[in-house]
């Protein structure tokens, strides 16, 4: 067993002794006795670790699931479930609901925590790798993080099995669903995923392994490079594989054109053929189809006069599911433009930073929601109850 790293057939012996002297090891196997439990094995060979020493090494490998915790949780926190926060020793699971990435380390320092809860909270891609581990501070110290344990010499044998259990334990009481033991000879670190098949799919934890590769060849390659700062945007998350489907998707062959469709046709076919018909109905309330194209071509008749809203332009909607929200929806796609939906229940934090990141300059919204639109917000805000209310005359063009 090297010192430097414990063995990734050390680390199958402590989740499954059963799998242990499998040769080689399994693409999947399922983790005895603990039903619905599979584990997955990649190893990361296209990983240049061999001019890195072990405590970059560490450092790359935990400041790549920092990263890509972040880019998952963009869309929004994820909560896991409940999973222990160990200090100096392996506490039983606390009965808190934590949104990953939450730390679980074998000292008292929770620096891991703070730097993902500062990342996710303020949304912050412009952070550097440099900047992002001098606030993790002690980089050899790092452990434990929620899904990820990184597995050197500094970790006793007991307490490296102890950590195991109580992982095991969680994930298969459902505490915790997924977890990555990194593990392997120096300089050729390799993966073992286990995971709750509850809450992923087998075909979900290969794509995540790839990303994650993805993520440590970019860093590993910023720590080559002296002098080089990465900003967290700056850093490839998404896997050769993915970006290949993604752009046989985008790509459309020449001359072939869709069957379907537009949604603003299909309205207007509804709104011919059915006019009297109900085409809403939101708690006491209820809107026949001729309402709601008289509502939707007033709405899309102002957006396009006064706020030169078009094709390309990208419209917020601040609310929940209403005659509103749908009124919003089929006006902005009436005018050919986008529709960025923000639910009234959002964090504050989430609505400032999906209206930046999105850079809408329209804000539809309700009297109700109004005050929801961030302080300091330089774009134009429209409510939209006034245009449910009474059938216009002007229709958009």
């Amino acid at each position: 067993m090297s010192r430097e790293f414990i063995t990734t057939q050390a680390v199958w012996q402590q989740f499954a002794p059963e799998l242990a002297e499998a040769a080689p090891l399994p693409l999947w196997k399922p983790v005895p006795g603990e039903q619905g439990i599979r584990a997955h094995h990649q190893g990361l060979g296209n990983v240049k670790f061999s001019s890195l020493s072990t405590q970059e090494q560490a450092r790359a490998l935990m400041v790549s699931w920092v990263i890509l915790a972040h880019r998952h949780a963009a869309s929004g926190p994820i909560t896991f479930g409940k999973m222990a926060h160990h200090t100096s020793s392996l506490d039983k699971a606390t009965n808190t609901p934590l949104v990953w990435p939450q730390v679980v380390q074998v000292d008292s320092q929770d620096s891991v925590a703070r730097v993902a809860s500062r990342i996710q909270l303020e949304s912050n891609d412009q952070l550097s790798v440099d900047e992002i581990v001098k606030l993790l501070g002690r980089p050899a110290s790092w452990r434990l993080v929620d899904t990820i344990l990184a597995v050197d010499e500094r970790i006793p044998q007991p307490m490296l099995s102890q950590a195991i259990l109580s992982l095991k334990a969680a994930i298969q009481h459902h505490q915790c669903s997924l977890l990555l033991c990194l593990a392997g000879e120096p300089g050729a670190p390799e993966a073992v995923w286990v995971f709750d098949q509850a809450i992923y799919s087998p075909a979900a934890i290969p794509r995540l392994a790839m990303q994650f590769e993805t993520v440590l060849r970019s860093v590993v390659a910023m720590a080559l490079e002296s002098g080089q700062t990465t900003r967290v945007c700056d850093i490839a998350w998404v896997s050769p594989e993915d970006q290949a489907q993604l752009a046989t998707l985008s790509t459309t062959p020449a001359g072939v054109r869709s069957s379907l469709t537009a949604v603003q046709d299909l309205f207007s076919q509804w709104v011919s053929k059915a006019p009297d018909r109900l085409a809403l109905v939101s708690q006491s309330r209820s809107v026949t189809y001729r309402e709601f194209a008289s509502y939707v071509g007033s709405l899309a008749y102002m957006l396009q006069t006064q706020y030169s809203v078009t094709r390309g332009t990208l419209v917020a909607f601040i609310g929940e599911r209403s005659v509103e929200s749908a009124v919003a929806i089929m006006a902005v796609v009436q005018t050919g433009a986008a529709f960025v939906p923000i639910h009234n229940q959002f964090p504050a934090d989430r609505i400032a930073y999906t209206l930046a990141d999105s850079a809408c300059m329209v804000i539809l919204t309700t009297e109700n929601d109004a005050a929801l639109v961030p302080t300091g917000y330089a774009g134009l805000v429209v409510t939209v109850d006034k245009f449910c209310t009474t059938i216009p005359v002007k229709q958009a063009q």
